[in-house]
């Protein structure tokens, strides 16, 4: 059992194995490959299982791997200072 001084870190820990998880399966789903232009254009190219869905759900998915990554990154920074706080 968590002792109860520690009970918010466990929670910002369950947390952030969450958005690594969701983070590791977007990033699984939509492998792509970046292509650079000689316009100063970058063009994604999916070659997951994303493209089973469609264009658009890969799009989604690249858009929810990197929400999950700043979050989990934001998550571990205040799980730091919590720790240090404590």
């Amino acid at each position: 059992r968590t002792p109860k001084s520690l009970s918010p870190y466990a929670i910002i820990m369950l947390n952030t194995a969450c958005l690594d998880l969701a983070g590791a399966v977007a990033s699984w789903m939509c492998i792509s490959r970046l292509v650079h232009d000689h316009h100063f254009s970058m063009v994604f190219i999916y070659i997951g299982p994303c493209t089973l869905l469609g264009a658009r759900w890969c799009h989604a998915i690249q858009c929810v791997h990197i929400f999950a990554v700043c979050q989990s990154i934001v998550f571990l920074l205040v799980s730091f200072a919590y720790r240090l706080w404590i």
